[in-house]
């Protein structure tokens, strides 16, 4: 048995009721400057994670945010964690098998590259489904000719997964169930060759890749939910106006945040991809192979592994408190521990437009807040960063009658 490494940013998430008695909790102490702590002075005075964290009795402001002062996890009464890592991203991959697919290798290529990366050791905990188009596995209809037809039928049959969505685990196929589905389900030729037809209904085939997608993230609201939408030809059959293609992924992006990534193989149209991907909230396709096809299966596993990077929770959920206890939202601290390098505190700051240069953490909500989001230049840093720590620590008060310690 092999062990899976988890490439992962782990938040350690401690819940920490404030002690009773006369005892006064203990400061978290820092540094004054970008992303340090101010030491509280004064008797009650408050403690800021902000960027210049000083001032009388310790009170300070990062873009206008002041926090209270967090206790340290060994001064806690009350603490639990839990992690936050790929193991939360859950991608579906509708991939086209049409007759095409088998010119310049490419099929080949693609089935090698695939396979390559659901065994891989770093993909334990990802979350992954499968389906292939055009196809008549498991259900007949998600085809050009259907589509034509009756485009209501094709989209209903490319919304049946080949491999439903699930999780990738620690062991090698065939004790990795998920790993060993997915192995299976890649054929060793196109399918749609050996039919004689199929054709490339790209329409019909996001549709139902998104349809998939929304159906799981509706069960798992906590997960991010990724298309990944594979194709080396321009769409036929069906809807072949890439304007309406491209609202397919950007209704399913405003409706659910779930985006869509575009992976054009030889003989794909660089303007198409782009206008999927963009619409899907990726901002460009991803074109892979070269002029020639010869690189496809090394390009194509660099392409699953960016997006699965890229794709680190940046968003940690306000857990419940302890019974009888009430989160103090204002006396928290976001500590981050590069892989190679020294604990910083990260500074709070109003809202994604109060980010700026030196970035930070908000909330979702200052008033009633349910997620903390990093701020977009922070989230590429952590993203990039395979090694880091992401440690969220909360102070808590009774929700009756609670009194500050003096």
């Amino acid at each position: 048995m092999r062990t899976k490494r988890i490439l992962s940013v782990l938040a350690t998430v401690a819940l920490l009721a404030a002690c009773s008695g006369s005892e006064k909790p203990s400061k978290v102490d820092g540094n004054n400057g970008s992303g340090g702590l101010s030491l509280d002075t004064g008797t009650g005075g408050a403690i800021n994670t902000g960027a210049n964290g000083t001032g009388a009795n310790g009170s300070g402001a990062s873009n206008g945010v002041t926090d209270g002062g967090v206790v340290t996890p060994d001064a806690a009464c009350a603490q639990s964690s839990s992690a936050a890592s790929l193991g939360q991203l859950t991608m579906l991959v509708m991939m086209d098998d049409s007759g095409s697919m088998s010119d310049n290798n490419k099929w080949n290529q693609v089935a090698a590259a695939m396979k390559a990366f659901f065994a891989d050791p770093a993909a334990a905990g990802l979350r992954v489904g499968l389906r292939l188009f055009p196809s008549n596995e498991p259900t007949m209809g998600c085809w050009d000719s259907v589509c034509d037809m009756n485009q209501a039928t094709a989209i209903t049959a490319c919304s049946t997964p080949l491999v439903d969505i699930a999780a990738l685990t620690a062991a090698a196929a065939p004790t990795d169930t998920q790993e060993a589905k997915l192995l299976a389900a890649i054929p060793a030729n196109p399918q749609s060759k050996a039919q004689n037809s199929g054709g490339t209904p790209t329409y019909a085939a996001l549709q139902g890749a998104e349809n998939i997608a929304t159906t799981y993230a509706t069960a798992h609201p906590t997960e991010k939910v990724v298309v990944v939408f594979v194709t080396d030809g321009e769409p036929n059959g069906c809807d072949e106006r890439i304007a309406d293609i491209a609202k397919i992924a950007s209704d399913t992006l405003a409706a659910t945040k779930i985006e869509t990534y575009a992976i054009g193989i030889l003989g794909s149209n660089k303007r198409t991809m782009d206008t999927i991907a963009m619409a899907g909230g990726t901002m460009a396709g991803i074109l892979i192979g070269g002029t020639d096809g010869a690189t496809t299966e090394a390009d194509l596993l660099k392409a699953f592994g960016n997006i699965k990077s890229s794709n680190v929770s940046c968003d940690f959920a306000v857990p419940p408190p302890p019974a009888s206890l009430m989160l103090s939202i204002d006396n928290v601290n976001v500590n981050y521990t590069p892989g190679m390098g020294k604990e910083t505190t990260l500074p709070r700051v109003k809202d994604a437009a109060s980010c700026g240069t030196t970035g930070g953490w908000y909330y979702d909500s200052n008033t009633a807040p349910t997620q903390i989001h990093l701020c977009m230049n922070t989230c590429t840093t952590v993203q990039a960063d395979t090694g880091a720590a992401l440690q969220v620590l909360y102070s808590c008060v009774g929700s009756q009658g609670y009194n500050p310690p003096k």
